[in-house]
């Protein structure tokens, strides 16, 4: 299947295909011949000869390599042009066909006759090489004029689609009954005004649309005089309206539009009009896809994104009904391909841009260290901007750790230095490489982008993306806890975000498989081969120069050159790390609090954070347990769960410390405003609550993504989930660590919790950092003493279970305790 010569690994059998186009772009598919123009061989006009392909069909490709260029796919611009390239080529095969067939009438008569007709008895013009093609014509077929006929679309965004193959082509036209045939769209353009001069039909598609007509050769000659006034800019559609609307009075052409979209299927406007159906009209994904009109109740055999849909065609239809080849799979690449033991596997420059600051660095980087490939044939280049420079230190450090065998530069941008962001970009990345592979270096390597918030967990990432032939490409990688990815499978008017139909079934891999995408950022390989052209597409771009971002001007670049940017899901690759509200603080920093700002960022990075502080071993035992007749109960209706590790307690100690802001306690009521003025305390402690030390809305998420589907087993009739009551003045809930030693407060005398159910956390270890505590359970005459750092207790809060806080004796004890309310 032929696939994105120009930049996305076409097969060499499908180039010299379009070479013999344009050497033969006359040959005939019974009597239709199919034509389009195009000025540059771009990733669209190889996606409509794949499809031409894929239905049996020849698409005689005209003007590539024209200096005259219309290849913006954001521009209207080049109509007339394309109608001059055609009109030349139609009077070239008319004479053709002309001459063959007085060739043909030549050849039955007698040498007088054929002096007679053509003044020359040795027959000049169809001696040697230059009668071959007219013989084999004469010998094929012959040809009646009036039987020709001539099918055009545009070349860049249209497909054909569900076996429209000539003959079902043809005889549609043909039963239209006229001579010749328009698509037709839902709206007037250009000309609006003009709307009020069409006649009324049923169809929504009343007005023409120059982007797909057929019609019969002399017929198509006729309407296409005028054509040469034209200026190469004028606009095609606003010809042959004038030529359509004229005629409805004249009545000199036999014209016709496709109202019922039996052939043609303009697809701006009419989005809701059309769906997706394999032949046996389920809409499973990944077998051969065809479209279907519901409004009409057709089939069209010719898909043409004008306007705004071309998006919703490359996009999203041509991903079904054209699938793209399939991804390597990592078992299928040994390993023995990754020692390179013959040493042809590529150079690979990747570039590593610190433009923010990013958690979870050093699982970044080992993750990284552990991509199977030869670490000769790793250039990387570290680029820290002016934003990240507070983690330069922790960068530098952890690039000498884990970088080791592969070249590796580092740069620094300094803090004064305002150009410095701009010239770390991939523009000046990719002039950079391709300068070099032009003067100093001949080994071309390929570039990848690689993202900070990128961690990369498939080993062997870095063959699947050199062994798949797709040449600008992304695998697909998305955040644990919602539906942020790194590519988007649509875009708005103004080229940002939007939510594409397939877009959620894409990201959790419901649908698998390569999708042209209208962006891609974090992990995106460029292949050696498409540097240059890359380069010279976003050099081209000078109109988007007012887009900052530069992953948005890269993507809208390539988009509106027509270049296609490809993602793929077809393994998992890895994960993404937002870094929303994340502020490093330098290593010394950290050493002296005890605590890594990590701590704070389990949304944003829920993989590496639960690596870091989650007891995964254990965790990954209990929820496998399904049961509650499975789970620990050290008192009756005490369920103690084993979940974080003593990196997470420590630190949850330290930063309590650090902030320091602890309350009284005391064995009386007393009133604490952080409840709202008025609220009295009835059993106050000695605590900080979560939302003073900035952690609450970490520990409700903890909660949500971590401990919900253990308390679903323990507790199936109750939705869990923090319900705020007092949220309504201020009041974020009950959720606190509470310290107990000798000196303030060392005991909690019997008492309910103001909840459904308690988390009781402990997070430092009895024996070494405090003898006595605990708690002990009145009614159940049972206490729990021996929890380790990172094991909850979790308990009912009112009725059945009162409870106190067992005496220290000495040292300091700390738990975290979070009072949990169903809705």
């Amino acid at each position: 299947m032929m696939h994105n010569l120009l930049l996305n690994g076409r097969t060499f059998k499908c180039f010299i295909a379009c070479l013999i186009l344009l050497a033969y772009a006359e040959r005939v598919s019974g009597v239709l011949y199919h034509y389009t123009v195009a000025t540059q061989p771009t990733d669209g006009m190889y996606q409509l000869l794949e499809s031409a392909e894929n239905n049996n069909i020849t698409v005689n490709v005209l003007g590539l390599n024209s200096d005259f260029d219309f290849v913006d796919m954001e521009s209207a611009e080049g109509g007339a042009f394309k109608l001059k390239v055609l009109h030349q080529e139609l009077v070239k095969l008319k004479h053709k066909l002309t001459t063959a067939d007085e060739h043909a009438k030549c050849s039955s008569m007698d040498n007088k006759g054929c002096e007679m007709k053509t003044g020359n008895t040795n027959n000049a013009g169809f001696e040697g090489d230059e009668t071959k093609e007219n013989d084999e014509m004469e010998n094929k077929q012959k040809i009646n004029l009036e039987d020709v006929k001539i099918i055009f679309t545009d070349a860049y965004d249209v497909i054909y689609v569900g076996g429209g193959m000539s003959e079902k082509i043809e005889a549609a036209f043909d039963g239209h009954q006229v001579d010749v045939l328009f698509g037709a769209e839902v709206f007037c353009w250009p000309d609006d005004e003009l709307s009020v001069e069409y006649p009324e039909v049923e169809s929504p598609y009343k007005y023409l649309n120059s982007g797909g007509f057929i019609g019969k050769l002399s017929a198509i000659l006729e309407l296409l005089s005028g054509v040469e006034d034209l200026k190469n800019h004028d606009d095609d559609q606003r010809f042959f309206t004038h030529k359509y609307l004229s005629n409805l009075i004249e009545k000199k052409y036999s014209i016709g539009l496709d109202t019922s979209a039996k052939i043609f299927q303009n697809l701006n406007g009419a989005y809701e009009h059309v769906n997706l159906f394999v032949e046996d009209g389920t809409t499973e994904y990944g077998k051969k896809v065809v479209l279907w009109n519901e409004m009409t109740d057709t089939k069209p055999m010719v898909l043409h994104g004008n306007g705004a849909s071309k998006n919703f065609l490359n996009f999203y239809l041509a991903n079904y009904i054209l699938p793209k080849e399939e991804i390597p799979r990592s078992d299928e690449l040994l390993w023995d391909l990754a020692i390179d033991n013959d040493g042809k596997l590529p150079t690979i420059l990747v570039s590593l841009i610190f433009d923010s600051q990013y958690p979870f660095l050093e699982e970044f980087f080992a993750n990284f260290a552990k991509l199977e490939y030869p670490r000769k044939k790793l250039i990387v280049q570290v680029d820290i901007l002016r934003p990240a420079l507070p983690q330069s230190q922790k960068i530098t450090r952890l690039s000498a750790q884990y970088l080791r065998g592969m070249k590796h530069t580092i740069f620094f941008c300094a803090e004064d230095d305002e150009e410095c962001d701009v010239r770390a970009t991939i523009f000046s990345i990719l002039h950079e490489i391709h300068t070099d592979q032009k003067h100093s270096n001949p080994e071309k390597p390929h570039l990848l982008l690689l993202d900070p918030s990128i961690h990369i967990t498939n080993s062997k990432m870095l063959l699947i993306l050199i062994k798949t032939e797709l040449k600008i490409m992304a695998p697909i990688v998305s955040h644990d806890g919602s539906l942020w990815s790194n590519f988007w499978g649509a875009v708005n008017e103004d080229g940002y975000y939007s939510r594409a139909l397939d877009y959620v079934n894409v990201v959790n891999r419901q649908f698998i498989g390569v999708f042209n995408v209208p962006y891609i950022t974090g992990i995106v390989m460029i292949k050696a081969d498409a540097i240059a052209n890359v380069l010279n597409t976003l050099m081209s771009c000078a109109s988007l120069a007012n887009i900052r971002d530069m992953d948005i001007f890269f993507a809208a670049c390539l988009r509106k050159r027509g270049v296609f940017m490809s993602a793929f899901n077809e393994e998992t690759y890895g994960y993404l790390v937002t870094n929303n509200d994340y502020i490093a603080v330098d290593e010394e920093e950290e050493s002296k609090t005890g605590y890594e700002r990590e701590l704070f960022a389990f949304f944003d990075a829920m993989t590496p954070w639960k690596n870091r502080y989650v007891d995964m071993d254990a965790y990954n035992e209990l929820t496998s347990k399904k049961f509650i007749s499975q789970m620990d109960q050290p008192c009756p209706e005490v369920f103690r769960l084993k979940l974080f590790n003593e990196k997470f307690t420590r630190s949850l100690i330290n930063l309590a410390e650090h902030v320091n802001e602890w309350s009284g306690g005391g064995h009386s009521k007393a009133p604490d405003k952080r409840h709202g003025e008025g609220f009295v305390e009835s059993y106050p402690t000695v605590d900080v609550h979560l939302y003073q030390l900035g952690f609450n809305t970490t520990w409700l998420h903890l909660i949500k993504y971590l401990m919900e589907p253990v308390f679903n087993v323990l507790y199936p009739d109750f939705n869990f989930a923090f319900d705020n009551p007092r949220a309504d003045y201020g009041d974020p809930g009950f959720m606190f660590v509470a310290r107990y030693r000798p000196e303030d407060q060392s005991f909690l005398r019997p008492h309910h919790d103001a909840s459904t159910y308690t988390l009781n956390m402990a997070l430092n270890i009895r024996g070494k950092d405090y003898e006595g505590g605990g708690c002990r359970f009145i009614r159940q005459n049972c206490s729990v003493t021996d929890s380790k750092p990172g094991e909850v207790l979790i308990h009912p809060g009112k009725l059945t279970h009162l409870h106190e806080g067992l005496n220290t004796t000495k040292g300091t004890r700390y738990i975290l305790v979070s009072f949990m309310q169903p809705r």
